[in-house]
């Protein structure tokens, strides 16, 4: 049997650019190769193909650093995986540009972007240009979903429930900045998030209980882009429902965030004292059911596909609220992804598999759409 060939697409300009490396890397060591051949390829911060000792560079100082660890205690690491990684990284330096990713070259792509310029339909939208087969969701999916305003927006035009939020606009708000703080106080009220609203893995958020904070916050996230979004505190709890699937969605058990800080930042995600998630969520079935309902909706909603993590809240009167929808989601040792599809009996290398193979499975549904008139 010929085996599929992969291109692993990751890295780029984002402020989470480690963080893919990391995914790819994690990837790249549980794909099944006796399935397919795994072409390694980095996006440098040019955003441009990294040239082969760039890319053995960059990925070798992750693999060595104690910053981030790759893999978790319950991991079998493959004996030969950091010459399986120089390998296929060498073997790919033939694909040095974009233009180069045709499927005369490669089969399928698999974006492990995180954040801008590549999780946000950048990426997805080259490789429908060039009619290439990709793994997880399509440009209008990616691009909404990365896109925290507009998913509240058709959120609540869908009668989902989020978290009451107003959204600022750098132009605007330099100019008087009073009026919106002023704004802020008289319609949220304290403790506020300040979220960049095209960013994940809690880059740049600010959890506010008094007007300086707020005033940091904001401009912190104007740090990230035009636009921050401020959004109220909901007390209750934080789930995520990990999602594969085409047309049809299949559901992982759902997990409960676990946060050492006061919420789940970068660094309580990433960082040396992260706290392992609840995987599955301590939830009675009906509960679960009502996740599970919500998620269906959102999926159908926002034309899900390949690959996601769902995030919703259940607050204290037990309204489920949507938080966001994180289209390429973390793979790694901490990964809700992996470990929520692990405690439903799903290996990461079958999850891999399905994730492949969905993806050529929507391809091949595509081209039977037809453009020309009749």
């Amino acid at each position: 049997m010929n085996k599929k060939k992969v291109a692993l697409l990751f890295g780029g300009k984002s402020a989470e650019r480690e963080i893919s490396i990391k995914s790819a890397l994690y990837i790249a060591a549980y794909v099944d190769r006796n399935l397919f051949d795994l072409f390694i390829i980095y996006i440098n911060q040019n955003n441009t193909i990294a040239t082969t000792e760039e890319s053995l560079s960059e990925i070798f100082s992750i693999i060595h650093s104690k910053k981030y660890a790759l893999f978790g205690n319950d991991d079998t690491i493959p004996d030969d995986f950091e010459n399986y990684i120089e390998q296929h990284i060498i073997k790919s330096s033939h694909i040095n540009s974009v233009d180069k990713l045709t499927c005369n070259e490669i089969d399928i792509a698999f974006p492990v972007f995180h954040g801008l310029c590549g999780e946000d339909a950048i990426i997805q939208g080259v490789l429908e240009f060039n009619c290439v087969p990709y793994t997880g969701c399509g440009v209008t999916a990616s691009l909404i979903a990365n896109d925290k305003e507009k998913v509240k927006k058709i959120a609540e035009s869908s009668k989902i429930q989020v978290a009451q939020f107003l959204t600022l606009h750098k132009d605007l708000y330099t100019i008087n900045p009073d009026t919106f703080i002023t704004k802020i106080t008289e319609t949220i009220k304290f403790p506020v998030f300040i979220k960049p609203p095209n960013l994940g893995s809690s880059v740049g958020i600010s959890k506010c209980y008094n007007i300086n904070e707020l005033k940091t916050g904001i401009d912190v996230a104007f740090n990230y882009g035009d636009r921050v979004i401020v959004e109220k505190e909901i007390t209750g709890k934080e789930y995520g429902i990990c999602v594969t699937g085409d047309l049809i969605p299949e559901f992982s058990v759902p997990a409960e965030f676990n946060s050492v800080n006061d919420f789940l930042d970068y660094d309580a995600k990433y960082g040396k004292n992260a706290l392992p998630d609840i995987i599955p969520a301590a939830i009675d079935q009906i509960t679960r059911d009502r996740l599970y309902a919500s998620a269906a909706v959102v999926y159908r909603e926002f034309e899900i596909s390949g690959l996601s993590r769902i995030d919703f809240f259940i607050d204290n009167t037990s309204t489920i609220l949507l938080n966001e929808i994180n289209t390429v989601p973390g793979f790694g040792a901490m990964s809700v992804y992996n470990n929520a599809w692990r405690k439903s009996g799903i290996t990461v290398t079958n999850i891999l598999t399905k994730i492949i193979n969905f993806g050529f499975e929507r391809y091949a549904r595509k081209q039977k759409i037809q453009y020309n008139s009749i």
